[in-house]
C-alpha cells in the first residue's frame, strides 16, 4: 500500500513537472500578423435624398458608422447609385438596397494608404471587395443591415450595406 501511494506521488509529480516546463511554441510570423493587423473598418450605405447614392466611410474596428456624424467618423467617398435597367423598384427601395456596382472606388483607406486600396464591387455578382497591395478582403453584410434606414438632418436616409474589417 506504501509503494503504491509513493508510486503515485511520483507519477503525479512528474505529470506536473512536465506540465510546468512544456513551453508553448510560439509562431512568430503570424504573432507578427496579429501584432500588426489594423483593426479598421470600411463601412459602405445606401443612401437617398433627391436620388440614391452610395457612402464609403471608415472608422475603428467594432464601431458603427453614424453617417449623420461627418465630423466623428472618416467619410471616404460618395457615388451616385444608377438604376440598372430591368430591375425591379423593390430591389432599390432603401430597406432592401442592391450590391455596390462595379466600379472601382479609390480613397486614402487607413491604415494602408500606401498600398493604394480600393474598394471593388461586383455589382449583382455579389459584394465588393477590398484590394490593399496583394491583400483582398471581402465584404460582407453589415451586421445592422435589418435595421431600419438612419434619417439624418441633411435631407439624407442611410441603410447599412457592406462592411469590411482588416
Amino acid at each position: 500500500m506504501i509503494n503504491w501511494i509513493v508510486s503515485r506521488k511520483n507519477l503525479v509529480i512528474v505529470t506536473l513537472a512536465t506540465l510546468v516546463t512544456a513551453q508553448p511554441t510560439l509562431n512568430v510570423d503570424t504573432h507578427l500578423q496579429l501584432r500588426e493587423t489594423s483593426k479598421q473598418s470600411i463601412q459602405i450605405f445606401y443612401g437617398e435624398k433627391s436620388g440614391y447614392v452610395w457612402s464609403v466611410w471608415t472608422s475603428p474596428q467594432g464601431v458603427a458608422v453614424d453617417p449623420c456624424d461627418y465630423n466623428r467618423f472618416d467619410f471616404v467617398r460618395m457615388s451616385n447609385a444608377e438604376r440598372f435597367e430591368g430591375d425591379d423598384k423593390d430591389r432599390y427601395s432603401l430597406t432592401n438596397p442592391p450590391y455596390p456596382p462595379e466600379e472601382t472606388w479609390s480613397g486614402a483607406y487607413p491604415p494602408h494608404k500606401k498600398w493604394n486600396c480600393v474598394v471593388k464591387g461586383n455589382g449583382q455578382k455579389g459584394p465588393p471587395v477590398l484590394h490593399c497591395g496583394n491583400e483582398v478582403f471581402d465584404f460582407q453584410k453589415d451586421v445592422q443591415f435589418n435595421d431600419a434606414p438612419i434619417v439624418c438632418g441633411n435631407g439624407y436616409t442611410y441603410h447599412r450595406g457592406w462592411t469590411v474589417e482588416y
